[in-house]
């Protein structure tokens, strides 16, 4: 099948605008990066609250902890399983 200039030049115009381009590229990068910030910072927000009200609450927090704890046993996906 022999393909003329303007369908080859039609078929590259598809082929490269599906291309994501430098710009694109490094937008993406950074916009991933800085998901990866956002969510460090809230897993270490996350820990040090969780730590905090360890600290200032200890009945309590051992009482939602336990009960907490206790209600994801129930759930099949954090049962405790046989790993044999």
């Amino acid at each position: 099948m022999n393909i003329t200039p303007a369908e080859q030049e039609v078929l590259d115009q598809l082929l490269s605008s599906s291309l994501p381009t430098e710009e694109e590229q490094e937008e993406a990068a950074k916009s991933k990066e800085a998901r990866k910030v956002r969510q460090r910072r809230k897993m270490t927000a996350s820990y040090k609250a969780h730590k905090a009200l360890e600290l200032l609450y200890p009945d309590q927090y051992e009482k939602f902890f336990d009960h907490a704890y206790n209600e994801l046993g129930k759930d099949e996906r954090y049962a405790e399983s046989d790993i044999s």
